[in-house]
């Protein structure tokens, strides 16, 4: 019988996001969403919840609205890590090349504190570093340099490690239920690499429970029919934040002679329960998600119609 479950939740996520609002409960209702709610999206209404039956550390967030853009604009968004500032309140970015090198980590600087940190650790160490990386911090190192080598190291051992299966996106249903093959492309990630699967690599620093975090994170966007999924997946942090990843669903909204998409986002963060802080980042984040929506929906139609406000004769229909 559940066998038999999965297959009709699987058979139905091939027209659930053929038309709306009726067909869109099953999987939004994963999500946490009521249906008064799936209902008031189509008035333009942020629908936001944090994440329920969290373990100690875990804070996450569900979100959705519709945009008047097309989907493909947003995806096309995000390729820009800049872009992500909305998102994730980063203070320092930089992307990585293809293949990655140490100058992609130039503009990565240290501050004071991060040194001493850094420097604690020859004796009791509280990041993110094995023991060959605590012992290479040799007395006359460079320890800027040195902690860029460990980053670029870090990126070079993921991007060649064979096996990906136990990531956190397999804490994920709704992939399970709908997206399998972005799970799979993690889970067999590098042999799954595709030259149709847009990804790349990058480098922030952020603050987390009032602590700067540093971080390497894996993007990459598959289509599905008409929708997008764009997967942010963490690689490595050197403290506090244990595991990271969220999901970004386009779905192609109907048609009312403009394009207009609905953007599902599903979010979760694991932080170390003995030094992190997980207070405020749900707030942060939904109040990201507005200030997103509207900058997309600023530059498509000032791209898009040039003689915007009035005529709105579209340029761009791709």
């Amino acid at each position: 019988m559940k066998y038999i479950s999965g297959i009709l939740i699987l058979l139905a996520a091939t027209a659930v996001f053929a038309a709306y609002p009726d067909e869109y409960p099953l999987y939004l209702r994963m999500l946490g969403f009521t249906k008064s709610e799936i209902h008031d999206l189509q008035y333009g209404d942020t629908v936001f919840h944090p994440l329920k039956q969290a373990r100690p550390g875990e804070y996450g967030v569900s979100a959705a609205r519709v945009f008047d853009v097309p989907g493909y604009f947003i995806r096309d968004y995000y390729s820009y890590i800049e872009n992500f500032r909305s998102l994730q309140n980063f203070q320092m970015v930089g992307k990585f090349g293809d293949p990655p090198n140490l100058q992609d980590l130039g503009p990565l600087f240290l501050d004071e504190v991060e040194l001493n940190e850094l420097t604690a650790c020859k004796q009791q160490c509280g990041l993110n570093l094995t023991n060959e990386e605590i012992a290479g911090m040799r007395t006359d190192v460079n320890l800027q340099q040195y902690f860029r080598n460990i980053m670029l190291n870090r990126l070079i051992a993921y991007k060649t490690k064979s096996d990906h299966s136990k990531n956190y996106l397999e804490d994920f249903d709704h992939l399970h239920a709908y997206f399998p093959d972005v799970l799979e492309y993690l889970a067999k990630y590098p042999a799954s690499r595709n030259v149709h699967v847009p990804e790349f690599f990058f480098w922030m620093k952020e603050k987390i429970g009032g602590k700067q975090v540093i971080e390497i994170r894996h993007v990459y966007s598959e289509r599905i029919g008409d929708d997008f999924v764009v997967v942010n997946n963490l690689v490595y942090s050197n403290h506090i934040l244990m595991e990271s990843a969220s999901v970004l669903h386009l779905i192609s909204y109907v048609d009312r002679g403009f394009p207009r998409t609905l953007l599902v986002y599903y979010g979760r963060n694991y932080v170390d329960p003995e030094t992190g802080k997980a207070a405020g980042q749900d707030k942060r984040i939904f109040a990201a998600f507005e200030v997103a929506g509207k900058e997309l929906e600023k530059r498509y139609l000032s791209s898009a119609f040039p003689h915007f406000p009035y005529g709105l004769i579209t340029t761009d229909q791709r």
